[in-house]
């Protein structure tokens, strides 16, 4: 079982550690350098979480 089709693993850690969730999600994109970027601002919990809840693929 991939880490990526488990939800709840993905969820939690788009919380806790957001660019690992978007590296995960969509691997090294925009959308992971765009989370990178936000989670040295406090914010890129929120991005990644997005990520995860939408299934944004690569």
């Amino acid at each position: 079982m991939s880490i990526k089709n488990n939800k709840l693993v993905m969820v939690l850690l788009a919380i806790f550690i957001s660019p690992l969730a978007a590296y995960f999600q969509v691997g090294i994109t925009l959308h992971f350098w765009v989370t990178l970027a936000l989670y040295f601002l406090a914010l890129g919990w929120i991005y990644a979480l997005w990520l995860v809840l939408t299934d944004q693929s690569a």
